[in-house]
Order: structure tokens, then sequence, then C-alpha cells
């Protein structure tokens, strides 16, 4: 192995030009605009009950918003393999909150109507969540993953990258989405400004839906989005029928999930119900579990080739695993602020995040 001089990150060095791309790329302002107008319908719709119901809209703020905090987590733990800057999930997260969530309550409501004018409006209220909502809502959200791509498509490089940005866009369809659910309950239950409605709401669709729901279902579209994108050696229609292959199985366990199957729970009361739950959820839990840990040990391996071949200053090469492991990198500052204190481990930190940074750029250069 030759150590090799990396230069800086491509996205530290080109700052001012990736600026003006993107100041210039009709995606950025078509996806601003879209962003923007709809706030503008979410806020007139919300901002009347929760001004009307203060105590309810704050708790249901809260508590949505813990939602978030296991996948931004879970992002930070990975991170270090994503192209794709923060401020780009942050705009997958309003598109999911915002254009997401409107049009969907506007398409879904349309598809509605026209199943209970060709059937009958009790049909519908039935199957419209089955056959209406999944269609409806994985499309838009999976508009808003190519949208994010689209906005710097030199940044998206891994299928890791198209997860992480499915998962910012469920996220965000799922905590406005609940938020808006929690304000409709406690204004319908008309028992005052009260938080009983929104924490009921949160237990139902923040804790027992809240696992394979939207964020996981749009991980497994955004996978089938990026291998579009950045695996251009295969055939291109071995890389869309794998990607409507996801879209069709995220369509297929959200319309099980909104299904009205097994929600007798078998008959058994309780534990039936918790196993049909189980039943139609952990599915798709599964497959996107799968998609995170092939495509996570795939850029590992990448990295570690990398290292192999090319190398990172500082990095000897049997400290090359401690540096590819989230777990053997705490490990290691564990171990230094045991022996040395609180500011060699602070130290070693800083070393290692400086090396990833390294390798992140020798990434861009080779990978």
């Amino acid at each position: 192995m030759t150590t090799t001089q990396v230069r800086p990150s491509l996205w530290a060095e080109d700052t001012q030009r990736d600026r003006w791309r993107l100041f210039r790329s009709p995606p950025v302002w078509a996806a601003s605009f879209l962003i923007v107008a709809a706030s503008v319908l979410l806020l007139h719709h919300t901002v009347p009950v929760a001004v009307a119901y203060p105590r309810a809209a704050a708790t249901a703020a809260g508590l949505f918003a813990l939602f978030a905090i296991p996948f931004i987590a879970l992002y930070r733990r990975m991170a270090w393999l994503q192209s794709m800057p923060a401020g780009l999930h942050v705009v997958a997260f309003l598109w999911g909150g915002t254009v997401a969530v409107m049009t969907s309550i506007f398409a879904v409501g349309a598809v509605r109507g026209l199943l209970a004018t060709a059937v009958s409006p009790l049909w519908a209220e039935t199957w419209s969540p089955v056959l209406g909502a999944p269609i409806v809502e994985e499309l838009i959200k999976a508009v808003g993953v190519v949208m994010v791509a689209l906005l710097a498509p030199w940044r998206l490089r891994s299928v890791l990258d198209g997860i992480f940005c499915g998962v910012f866009v469920g996220v965000g369809f799922q905590v406005i989405e609940g938020y808006a659910f929690a304000l409709s309950a406690t204004m319908m239950q008309r028992t005052g400004d009260v938080t009983e409605p929104a924490m009921s709401t949160f237990i139902v669709r923040g804790i027992l839906a809240g696992l394979w729901s939207h964020a996981v279902l749009t991980a497994i579209v955004g996978a089938g989005i990026a291998y579009v994108i950045v695996r251009r050696t295969k055939p291109l229609s071995h890389r869309l029928g794998l990607a409507f292959l996801a879209f069709a199985a995220a369509v297929g366990f959200h319309a099980l999930w909104n299904s009205p199957l097994l929600r007798d729970g078998f008959g058994l009361g309780t534990p039936g119900i918790f196993i049909g739950v189980l039943v139609k959820g952990l599915p798709a839990v599964v497959l996107a579990a799968w998609l995170l840990r092939r495509f996570f040990l795939q850029e590992v391996q990448r990295r570690r080739e990398l290292l192999r071949d090319f190398g990172v200053e500082g990095v000897a090469p049997q400290e090359a695993e401690t540096l590819l492991s989230w777990k053997a990198r705490e490990a290691a500052v564990v171990a230094e602020r045991k022996r040395s204190g609180r500011k060699a481990a602070a130290r070693l930190r800083r070393r290692h995040r400086r090396q990833l940074r390294d390798l992140e750029a020798l990434h861009e250069q080779h990978g």
C-alpha cells in the first residue's frame, strides 16, 4: 500500500462553483416554488387550529418531532459513507412535509370521490386507503427523491445516498402528517385545548405505525431510484426494472398496511391485534433493513479497497479496520479517555474525523 496525498473534498473545493450551478438549476427553482406554495397551503390549514388549541398543538409538535430522532441518529452514524450534504436532506424533509403531504391530501380525496361515485361511499371509505393512498403517496414521495437528486446530481454517488434521501422524505411526511392528524383529532373531539387526542394520535401513528410507515417505504423507493442513477454499468432495462420493483414493493406494503385485513387480530383480542400489526408491518422493515445493510457493506468495502490501494496519510494498515467501523472508533476513543484523559480522547476523535474526510476525498477522486 502506498499513501496517496489527497486533495480537499470536492464539495469544499468547488463551493462557489456549486452554488452558482445550484442557482442556475431549474430543479432548484421548481423545488423552491413547490415547497413554498405547499407550505402556504399547509399553514393555511394548520395555523388557525394551532392558535385555537395551543397546548394540543405544542404537544403534537413535540411528540412527532421525537419520531425523527432515531432516523437522524442512524444517519449520523453512517454519514461518513454518504456524499450528499446535510442541506439536501433538509430539502428532502421539507418536500416530504409540505409538497408530498398537501398533494396527497387533495389527490387521495379526489380518488375517494371517484370511487364513491363509481361504487358507493361506504366502499370508497374502506378501500380508497388501499387503492388510492399508497399509489398517490408513494409516487409523490418518489418524485421528491428524484427532485433532490436533480438538485445536485454530482453529489448522489451511491445507493446508500438514495436510501437516506428517501428516509428523510418519508420522515418529513410522517412528522407533518401526524401533526395534522393530531390537530384534526383535537378539533373533532370538541373537548377543548387538551393534550389527550394528540397523545393518542402519536401512539397510533408515531409508535404503532411509525416504524413501518413512510420513512421505511420511501427508503425502499429511494434505493431503486439511486440504483438507476449510480449503477451506470448495468443495462438500463435492468436498472429500471429494479426501480419499478422497489416502487411496487413500497406500494404493496403500504396497501397491505392500510387494508382491513387482520384488524380483528385473528379474533384473539389485543395480543392478536399486535400479531396482526407485526405481520402487516415487518415485511417492509425487513426489506428496508436488508437494503440498508447490503449497500452499507458495499460502501465500507469500497473504502477498504481504497485504503489498501492508495492509503490515507496517518492511517497505518493495522488501523484501517478501526477507521472503517463506528463501534471500533468509539471503543478506541473510550480506551484513549481511560488511558490518557479527555483531551487525548478528543484529539483522537478529531484525528478520526480528519482521516474520514481524507478518505471521502479519496473516494471522490477514485470512487
